[in-house]
């Protein structure tokens, strides 16, 4: 658009060249015959008939308003659309005639060539009442209707060259001036010449136009190239106005129905030139230059927003592409007789379009009166063809916009549509400086190498390469080799002072330095996002966020505000994107944070006793970290999260403390330095670790973890498709000093649940190894209940102890072969002793005992339940239990055969229907000892014992067996001393056995016998 308006700048400045242009379409046709194409150099002319002539003189009578007598009495020449009129002329010899006066009427509507220019009117008047003076190469005969060659000629007088509109398509066209001297190259005045164009104007003196090689003069006609000038000279310039609106309007094709539709209200603007130099112009250079004291002004609702001052003003232009715009054609008139013969406008008509202006003088000063600033230089250069302009000097540029100011080496910048920067691009080094209005601190910008400074339509974009420091008041320091920021203009878009910093980036050694943050990264991206209205007096201070009355009085402290009170947080990262709140005289607030990259945070804490956090990963989210309500999201390879004496790893983290969530998407694992108040169901002097497959969800009251969970505390391990936790009381994510004092309610682990425990001695030797496979177990640690749906497997591998030798015959425990297959045994568990073990392999615990060391192990299934009491120390199993015990030779082992000759001489196999154990600590006991009780059909198989009763006790401390029978079967024992000798059977209401010393004791007793039968069938 800046290009064709500069074009039809510049056809405003030749308006007078066309003036002379459309003498000659006139003239020539006239005066100089059309070439012949049988080699004729004469051409005829048509002089109309009476009764013609008389209705073509009525009609062109209405072209010529108060000489209607004139017209009447005038003799009419016409040459296809060019008409002659004139009352009478005198041939002064020598091929001269003196023609008074002197009309022309042209109307191109009746031409056949398309070449006439379509922002012409379409008649054009020619008045030179004192006549005119043409000059041929042979005298002139119009009795035999031929002229010679046109050789030079003279407009007598004032001379007014008018445009006529019938169809009103057209701005009114009017040039005037005196004494015009045309020869075949030349056409020249001395007087003064006025030009109005519709709203265009032009005001000047000492016209002089020379044409080069064959003129449109000593050609045949208007189907020829219409000027072939060599220069145009005005040798000064008064004024040379032009409307800019006009301009815009006629560039735009009028598409069909827009007469009817209303117009947009049009806008007053105007380009004014002046000069006290000449204006000269050569096509063959295409060149305009101005000289002396050069003015360039545009003005838009009578108000200036560009002014250009320099000495010399040079313009450069170039072959536009061809025009393929058509126009309808004009309606018919009287004044055109033959609608056949109506021009038809074609495409390909050529125009010419700005390439390069050059400003230079000492100084060239560019002044924006609308925003108040300026530019000034040495050198000014205008590229119209890629829209920039440079400005440069020996010494630099220097820019201001009120107090707001600027220097550079040089600077580029493009100007918008009604005069306002809209790219500046600044040379460096360079400084800036500039106070916005929200703020009293002034901003300092300086770079090394480059500044580039564009505007939208209410945005700013600034560009700063090498070595660029930012130092931007409360937002604090940015420090990189490149950075981008974008900013509003504010209320007013060229007011400076209002500029609001919305978006900002920063490239390579990024360093960013505030009361909350010191980061490092190799990029930054930043956004503002400024509200007016000021935020509540209870929920923000004006260096930072403080809770509100309602998040305190749920039990949020101010202790809350995570990177707030504190400390501040050390950040690196590849990538770091921040986002701030801004209100007018406050301090910017941190409102949304992430990091992509090799991400590092380390706190830098206020209070020497708090564990600072510590987070890595590949990518880190944080909105409102100032606030109670963080959502905060990491992910790594894996991520990790440290401090306040808790450890969280995982590949996706994720805590929302607004509405009380965490959870860790996929495998992960958590790492308490020490449990709180039996805040899990561990000691509270161990470390624990929970590991987990499928995610962890914590809802304030809540835990769960899903998918291959292990849990380690010490000697103790838990593993389970599942993990629940339920707290007492709900832990808040926004208090810190939540995390204090709160027990665990409930645990359920659920789906192949492996619990084992290991029982160490003060110096750490393991003593003893428990180990439970369910489908599912809860506990309730109010209560200490706990519970388990059968089926499912308890053992445990302990020391051989007051136990060792129950059955045994010689006291000695044998341990069982380890490996040996289980033949038509039993076995109730759930198949899964460890995601890592498998019955008789190695948990990661000692694999051997000591060789003086003797190990036993006690294997118990149920089928039905397990139930028990924490606090109460004890456990039940009910529904077909079945207890297996023999000698072991490692702690790994996980489970016993079912086949009593199997587990050796020192073995058994108990089945029964209930089998309760008691953990019980006697006076002076140091130790709890085992107390046992099996009911309902309770039978007892080994090498060398068997035994039946309803109910069966045993009581470790004492080292006492009780068989007990009913009112109706007895207990039986059936013992013998070796294999192959005889069996004794006792069979009584109670038979007390103390297995420590073989001593037999029985109540109503019923009957003492002595086989030599080797077996004997329980069921006999």
């Amino acid at each position: 658009m800046l290009r064709h308006r500069w074009a039809q700048i510049i056809v405003s400045l030749l308006v007078t060249a066309a003036a002379y242009h459309l003498y000659a379409v006139l003239a020539v046709p006239l005066i100089e015959p059309q070439p012949d194409l049988h080699g004729s150099s004469q051409r005829s002319v048509d002089f109309p008939a009476d009764q013609r002539l008389q209705q073509r003189l009525q009609a062109l009578s209405a072209f010529f308003p108060g000489r209607s007598q004139l017209i009447k009495n005038a003799k009419m020449l016409e040459i296809d659309q060019t008409t002659l009129l004139f009352q009478d002329y005198w041939n002064l010899g020598e091929g001269r005639v003196l023609v008074r006066p002197c009309l022309l009427v042209f109307d191109s509507r009746t031409s056949a060539s398309p070449k006439w220019p379509s922002n012409l009117p379409e008649i054009l008047i020619l008045e030179a009442l004192d006549g005119a003076i043409f000059q041929f190469d042979r005298p002139l005969d119009l009795r035999t209707a031929r002229i010679g060659r046109f050789i030079a000629g003279q407009l007598l007088g004032n001379v007014v060259v008018r445009g006529e509109n019938p169809t009103q398509d057209h701005p009114d066209f009017r040039l005037t001036t005196r004494d015009i001297t045309v020869t075949e190259h030349r056409v020249w005045t001395n007087h003064p010449l006025e030009l109005s164009w519709g709203k265009h104007r032009a005001r000047g003196a000492g016209m002089e136009i020379v044409f080069r090689g064959r003129t449109p003069f000593s050609r045949g006609g208007f189907e020829q190239e219409p000027l072939n000038i060599d220069r145009f000279l005005l040798r000064h310039v008064d004024r040379l106005h032009i409307d800019l609106e006009t301009v815009r309007s006629s560039d735009k094709p009028q598409a069909k129905g827009a007469m009817d539709s209303p117009s947009p209200p049009s806008r007053d603007e105007a380009l004014d030139i002046s000069c006290q130099g000449p204006l000269l112009f050569v096509p063959a250079q295409k060149t305009l230059t101005l000289e002396d004291r050069v003015e360039l002004s545009r003005t838009q609702n009578s108000q200036s927003v560009l002014q250009l001052r320099c000495q010399q003003l040079v313009v450069t232009f170039q072959e536009a592409g061809p025009s393929n715009s058509t126009s309808a054609p004009p309606a018919e008139t009287p004044a055109s007789p033959d609608p056949s013969s109506v021009k038809k406008p074609i495409p390909g008509s050529s125009r010419w379009s700005i390439h390069l202006v050059r400003a230079i003088g000492r100084p060239v000063r560019i002044v924006f009166p609308t925003w108040n600033g300026e530019l000034q230089g040495e050198d000014l250069r205008y590229d119209a063809a890629s829209g920039a302009m440079s400005l440069g000097g020996s010494n630099g540029v220097q820019g201001k916009r009120g107090k707001d100011q600027f220097s550079a080496l040089a600077v580029q910048c493009q100007l918008t549509s009604v005069g306002d920067i809209e790219m500046l691009a600044a040379v460096g080094p360079g400084k800036a400086q500039f106070t916005p209005t929200n703020s009293s601190q002034e901003w300092i910008l300086t770079w090394g190498r480059s500044l580039t400074f564009t505007t939208g339509s209410n945005e700013r974009v600034a560009a700063l390469q090498g070595g660029v420091q930012i130092e931007a008041g409360d937002l604090g320091t940015l420090k990189a080799q490149e950075i981008w920021c974008w900013a509003d203009a504010g209320l007013r878009a060229t007011d400076f002072a209002s500029l609001r910093l919305r978006r900002f980036v920063a490239q390579s050694a990024v360093e960013l330095t505030s009361s909350q943050f010191a980061a490092q990264s190799d990029r930054l991206e930043a956004w503002i996002k400024w509200d007016n209205a000021l935020p509540t007096q209870t929920s923000r201070a004006s260096h930072g966020i403080r809770p509100q009355a309602v998040e305190q009085s749920a039990g949020k402290d101010d202790s809350s505000a995570l990177m707030t009170n504190t400390g501040q947080i050390a950040l690196r990262a590849n990538l770091l994107r921040m986002e701030f709140a801004a209100y007018p005289g406050q301090a910017a607030e941190l409102t949304a944070l992430s990091a992509d990259g090799n991400v590092v945070a380390d706190e830098r804490p206020q209070q020497a006793d708090l564990h600072p956090l510590q987070l890595r990963g590949d990518h880190l989210e944080v909105t409102h970290p100032t606030r109670p309500s963080t959502i905060f999201s990491l992910t790594g390879n894996p991520a990790y999260v440290a401090g306040r004496g808790l450890a969280l790893t995982g590949y996706q983290i994720f805590l929302d403390r607004g509405r009380n969530l965490l959870s860790v998407a996929g495998v992960g694992r958590l790492d308490i330095e020490k449990s709180a108040e039996q805040m899990i169901p561990v000691s509270a002097e161990d470390r624990v670790a929970i590991q987990w497959n499928q995610g962890m969800d914590f809802a304030g009251r809540t835990i769960s973890f899903h998918g291959g969970v292990q849990l380690t505390s010490g000697p103790r391990r838990l593993q389970a498709d599942a993990l629940g936790i339920e707290l007492e009381e709900p832990v808040i994510l926004s208090s810190l000093s939540s995390f204090k004092g709160h027990q665990v309610r409930l645990a359920r682990a659920i789906g192949n649940v492996y619990v084992e425990n290991l029982e160490l001695d003060p110096s750490g030797n393991l003593v003893a190894r428990d180990m439970l496979r369910v489908s599912e177990i809860s506990v309730d640690f109010l209560s200490g209940r706990v519970s388990a749906p059968g089926p499912g497997r308890f053992g445990t591998v302990r020391q051989a102890s007051s136990l060792t030798g129950i059955f045994s015959a010689d006291g000695v425990t044998r341990p069982v072969t380890q490996g040996q297959p289980d033949q038509g045994g039993e076995d109730n568990s759930q198949g899964n002793p460890s995601p890592k073990t498998s019955p008789n392999q190695d948990t990661g615990s000692p694999q051997a005992n000591p060789p003086n060391q003797r190990l036993v192990m006690l294997d118990i299934s149920f089928h039905q339940r397990l139930e028990g009491n924490i606090q109460q120390r004890q456990v039940g199993c009910y529904g077909r239990v079945k207890a297996r015990y023999g000698g072991v030779t490692t702690w790994s082992a996980q489970c016993l055969p079912d086949d009593p000759a199997l587990l050796g001489p020192d073995g058994m196999v108990l089945n029964c229907q209930e089998f309760t154990a008691f953990q019980i600590f006697g006076p002076g006991e140091q130790r709890p000892h085992l107390e046992l009780v099996a009911l309902g059909n309770v039978t007892v198989e080994a090498q060398f014992h068997t035994a039946r009763a309803r109910r069966l006790s045993l009581d470790e401390s004492k080292t006492l067996l009780v068989l007990e029978g009913d009112g109706d079967v007895p207990a039986e024992l059936y013992r013998q001393e070796f294999l192959g000798g005889p069996i004794q059977k006792t069979t009584a209401r109670r038979i007390y056995f103390w297995y420590s010393t073989k001593t037999v004791k029985v109540d109503d007793a019923k009957s003492l016998e002595i086989s030599r039968s080797p077996t004997v069938p329980l069921g006999g």
